[in-house]
């Protein structure tokens, strides 16, 4: 475990009548960064504030340390003078007051000024680095979609490579009420303390959260998928940590439902070969969707999420019968026991737009501008990363313009009518620029208003979860089957993980043999059987996930290749380029893979553990 701490910050804010002004007020707890009790702070985690003047005036801006019971008890910063339309940047490195593992906790940071301000929060975390942009608490209840007075949120998280998965949720007034649904499938509880009163997931638990109050929940498992919902308005943050680096993170503030929209365009910003994972949230049951790349499918349940994978660059066009969630995980490429930087985004829909931008890059490197207009426009000051082109499907049009060293930007939609909406990029930290929706969409009344069936013959079949159950009363383990023969593996690549206690089973089944794969935290044998005889086990690799100790951990991704149909090409973590695996005779030794000759192609997969249940990603 590493000794330095790091954490995620969430924003919330608050509007407070001051006399005749109105003082915006952001909450910021600290999302934990490690699971032990120990209190250090180092100058390697950073968390920057960009704070931009939004109104028409000069304000002053303070950070202070909060708790519901003397309401403010440290003076972190004195007053910070911004003037209209200027971004300021604080730096503030302070770890006290963070969460550890599942907790509840009346401690935060508040954020709070005479006037109106954006807050832009980036954490930089032994160069890891992700950021969010705030929510003023105005936003987070009486949205344009259903529910109205009512403040609705589903999970969506990433930790699918290790690590673990985290949400919380902030108030912002004493009693107030939240009910958390988990999903039923989900196969863990988590319990945590609020006094002498314990809060079990599994019991669908409604808490009576106090001002300024924030709960957290984490789990290796994936969270996403979690119903939260109040009468009265609440902030909830989505991240994760420790994936599979000690210091890899993400960080989100959920949009609530009633904000969400229709239609999105979302680009590819991976920065490795692996590409970008999408993850669609339905706020109806049957919402049928259509995505440039895939071919048309159903969200078959209201809070249900769905997933799916862009290539590196590639441009989809996503189009929805009922208002959907659209999150983004850029950066899920992995090498052994190493990630790299890692960001996770709420998507705006093209509903949610605006005629002007402004903000600040904290350290102005590597920005860019990622926009999204019904016009092709030349943006004075800025130069374009890529040439503009029409976004195929829809009327509008891409822009990505890069944004100078200072890190400042402000961009006007100078002629009449024009309007945008987009995502910036601040190095590896992706947030959007804007989250509203206006009950309106960018693209013309040309398009047309119901799902567009865009017909795609490859299917992608990312993001699937099976299980593999353990029947006490027969003490039979059940597999889990995935059938090759409805969806050819062809020259795909199966990335999966496992969460077994001792060892675990992959069978490869073909017409005339069965090829079996037993893995644990530390080897994996393969054998291979026939109707008649199986052959000896070998011992074929111990370069798996030796870390992790206790029963249940997560393991390591363990990817499969077909090669000619035939051969079976597998090895540990996310190879970023399918053209540089397995192909080599040899078998480059760096790359940790071996070659299995199947004879013929596998025409299913039993995925199960072999003395318990077991979980399976893939």
């Amino acid at each position: 475990m590493a000794t330095v701490a790091a954490l995620m910050l969430c924003a919330a804010a608050a509007l407070v009548q001051v006399g005749n002004a109105v003082e915006t007020v952001y909450m910021v707890p600290l999302m934990g960064r490690r699971d032990n009790d120990s209190v250090t702070s180092s100058d390697k985690v950073k968390y920057t504030f960009v704070l931009t003047n939004t109104g028409e005036t000069s304000i002053k801006v303070q950070i202070v340390g909060l708790n519901n019971i003397t309401w403010i008890n440290e003076t972190i910063t004195p007053p910070i003078d911004v003037q209209k339309g200027e971004s300021k940047v604080h730096t503030f490195e302070d770890d006290s007051r963070s969460l550890r593992g599942s907790v509840y906790s009346n401690q935060t940071v508040m954020v709070r000024s005479d006037g109106k301000f954006q807050l832009q929060v980036f954490v930089d975390d032994h160069g890891y680095k992700e950021g969010f942009l705030g929510i003023p608490q105005s936003y987070l209840i009486d949205g344009p979609v259903e529910p109205f007075n009512a403040s609705e949120y589903v999970t969506s998280t990433f930790c699918a490579n290790g690590g673990y998965c985290q949400f919380a949720v902030s108030a912002f007034v004493n009693d107030t009420i939240v009910s958390i649904k988990f999903p039923h499938n989900v196969p863990f509880h988590i319990t945590l303390c609020k006094q002498k009163t314990f809060i079990n997931s599994v019991d669908d638990p409604a808490i009576t959260m106090g001002a300024f109050d924030t709960i957290q929940f984490e789990s290796t498992y994936d969270l996403s998928g979690v119903h939260i919902y109040s009468f009265q308005p609440i902030a909830v943050f989505v991240g994760s940590r420790n994936l599979t680096s000690n210091f890899a993170h993400t960080i989100e503030q959920l949009v609530p439902s009633s904000y969400w929209g229709k239609e999105y365009v979302v680009r590819s910003n991976a920065v490795s070969g692996y590409g970008d994972i999408v993850k669609l949230t339905s706020s109806w049951n049957k919402t049928q969707v259509s995505m440039t790349g895939f071919a048309p499918f159903v969200i078959s349940n209201r809070a249900e999420v769905v997933a799916r994978r862009l290539d590196s660059g590639t441009l989809t066009h996503i189009k929805a019968s009922h208002e959907i969630q659209v999150m983004k995980v850029t950066g899920a490429a992995y090498a052994r026991g190493n990630a790299t930087n890692v960001s996770l985004t709420y998507v705006p829909p093209l509903e949610a737009f605006a005629n002007v931008t402004k903000g600040k890059c904290y350290d102005g490197t590597n920005a860019k501008l990622h926009i999204i207009t019904q016009r092709s426009l030349n943006i004075t000051g800025l130069s374009a990363a890529i040439p503009t082109k029409l976004v195929p499907f829809t009327s509008v049009y891409e822009h990505v313009y890069e944004v100078g060293l200072g890190g400042n930007y402000s961009v006007p939609m100078v002629s009449t009518g024009v309007i945008m909406t987009g995502i910036l990029q601040c190095d590896t930290a992706l947030l959007p620029l804007v989250m509203r929706n206006n009950q309106e969409s960018l693209t013309s009344p040309l398009i047309q208003k119901e799902v567009i069936v865009e017909e795609f013959g490859r299917e992608c079949r990312e993001g699937f979860h099976g299980e593999s159950v353990y029947n006490e009363t027969t003490s039979i383990i059940s597999a889990h089957m995935l059938n090759l023969s409805a969806t050819t593996l062809g020259d795909d690549i199966l990335m999966l993980r496992a969460k077994v206690c001792g060892e675990g089973s992959l069978v490869f089944h073909t017409n005339s043999k069965s090829v079996h794969l037993l893995f644990s935290k530390f080897r994996m044998v393969i054998f291979e059987c026939t109707q008649d005889q199986c052959t000896q086990p070998v011992s074929t690799a111990s370069w798996f996930n030796k870390k992790a100790d206790q029963c249940g951990d997560d393991m390591l991704m363990y990817w499969f290749r077909l090669i000619n149909a035939s051969q079976l090409c597998y090895g540990e973590g996310v190879m970023p380029d399918k053209s540089k695996m397995c192909n080599d005779p040899n078998l480059n030794p760096k790359l940790e893979s071996k070659r299995y000759n199947l004879s013929e192609s596998p025409t299913k997969i039993l995925m199960s553990g072999l003395t318990a249940s077991a979980m399976f990603n893939y």
